[in-house]
């Protein structure tokens, strides 16, 4: 049994223990309080019928002195209403039969010694104790005339054998009973100390193959309660990390190539002008310019994304027309486009509210990539439709160029960094497969969303919806 099982068996017994021990403790109370309830109950019952004797005594007699000069016949007259005979075996086991002395009845003498008589006056004629606070008095009348008074002091406690044998017995039934309980109690806390500690042992053992490394680690908890809630999130988050893990060696691995090709071929007519294989030239300058270009960009696009990707791209909104960044975005590759044959049309309705609060040179930055995206991967004599719509509380931007297009099973992708689709927008274009990436953070940073569709003129369509009033 582990620490935490034992501590739950402890807990579960410990308080089926004081459960069970108020039970027998109040149920001891009760059944001793409603005896003498019981009891009290009977002598007021007698207590009535001596009433009726009293009063034909006193009807006959016109007095009480054969009552006050002979005691004998008052404790006479007692035992006949306040004495009661009860066979000793009625109610009891054999082993508490044998346990009492004497005949095989028992008597139980009741009120015999509680009771008053008292005159019309109130003052005592015969008795044996004081009457107290809540003793029970009978008026004795004779043709309408209060001729006495008989009192009953209520008992307070049981004395008698066989009262005394009977709660006993029960008490004993009560004990038993709860000794019982009280195994079957413990036999309970070990199977619940012990389904309730499984899963959470499976779960530390998970957490630790987590921490090993072993992000292939599932649990297997079916139970439908939070154990079995906390279950299914830990296999979500080994599934997550296990994601995340490959994509970080893929990661690796494509960041290693991206730089991997430039620096090869920098390498090789580095070394092909040392050994004297190629002279230097205007061409092999240019050759060398373009290579190191290429490692630059793949530097910067890198070192913008780690930064947002930690918080850390800084972010300067005001609020900015939206118009007026996309049309000096355009602007600026008016000689890529041209140089491209490219058809570039912007759309946006008139009188229209294209007022955000954003950061203007990260949108610019944003559309820039976009545009340039399509100026690498459309074809030549192709086109680009920029649609700007305003849509109540958001304006929605559309990129849409001819083709080559994209499958659709790789339109979700191609956020993902340095992820390229194995058709004519490849690698041999150019570019280091971050720029959507980088589109993707500045838009989510504005609190806007970006997705992929094809698009109608054959290319692919890219869709970006920014709320206006965004204040974060």
């Amino acid at each position: 049994m582990t620490k935490l099982s034992y501590k739950l068996f402890v807990t579960i017994f410990l308080l089926s223990l004081v459960i069970l021990v108020s039970m027998v403790f109040f149920s001891k109370m009760a059944l001793e309080r409603g005896f003498i309830s019981y009891l009290n109950d009977t002598e007021t019952a007698a207590l009535a019928s001596l009433k009726f004797d009293l009063e034909e005594l006193y009807e006959v007699e016109q007095s009480w002195n054969s009552i006050a000069s002979n005691p004998r016949a008052w404790r006479n007259l007692l035992r006949k209403h306040m004495h009661r005979k009860t066979e000793t075996k009625i109610g009891l086991g054999t082993s508490e039969s044998s346990q009492l002395k004497g005949p095989k009845s028992h008597t139980y003498s009741g009120g015999l010694w509680r009771t008053r008589l008292l005159d019309a006056d109130r003052s005592v004629i015969i008795s044996r104790y004081k009457a107290s606070a809540d003793a029970i008095e009978l008026a004795l009348q004779v043709a309408g005339t209060t001729v006495g008074y008989i009192s009953l002091n209520p008992t307070t406690e049981i004395r008698d054998e066989l009262g005394l044998s009977f709660t006993k017995q029960l008490i004993q039934t009560i004990q038993y009973s709860a000794l019982g309980v009280l195994v079957l109690s413990a036999l309970l806390a070990i199977w619940l100390a012990k389904g309730f500690v499984n899963p959470i042992k499976a779960l530390v053992s998970g957490a630790r193959a987590l921490t090993a490394g072993e992000y292939s680690k599932r649990l297997n908890v079916n139970t439908k309660d939070e154990l079995g809630q906390l279950a299914n999130d830990f296999n979500i988050l080994a599934a997550t990390l296990e994601n995340n893990e490959k994509s970080r060696r893929q990661w690796i691995a494509d960041i290693s190539h991206e730089l991997r090709t430039p620096l090869t071929i920098l390498r090789g007519e580095i070394e092909a002008i040392k050994d004297g294989v190629h002279k230097m030239s205007p061409n092999m300058l240019d050759s060398l310019h373009t290579e190191t270009l290429q490692l630059q960009t793949i530097v910067n696009d890198l070192y913008e994304l780690s930064l947002s990707d930690v918080g850390a791209l800084s972010y300067k909104k005001i609020n900015t027309d939206i118009c007026i960044v996309l049309s000096e975005a355009i602007e600026a590759y008016q000689d890529e486009i041209a140089k491209n044959s490219l058809t570039v049309t912007f759309d946006k309705p008139p009188h229209a509210d294209f007022q955000i609060f954003a950061d203007p040179r990260r949108l610019h930055q944003l559309f820039s990539n976009l545009i340039f995206n399509s100026l690498r991967y459309t074809d030549a004599g192709g086109k680009l439709d920029i649609e700007l719509t305003d849509q109540n509380d958001n304006l929605c931007i559309k990129f849409q160029d001819s083709s080559p297009g994209v499958n659709k099973d790789d339109l979700p992708k191609l956020f993902e960094r340095l992820y390229r689709v194995d058709n004519s927008r490849n690698r041999m274009l150019g570019g280091t497969g971050l720029g959507l990436s980088i589109c993707k953070n500045i838009v989510h940073a504005h609190q806007g969303t970006i997705e992929a569709t094809p698009s109608r003129f054959g290319g692919i369509c890219i869709l970006i919806v920014m709320p206006k009033n965004s204040k974060t």
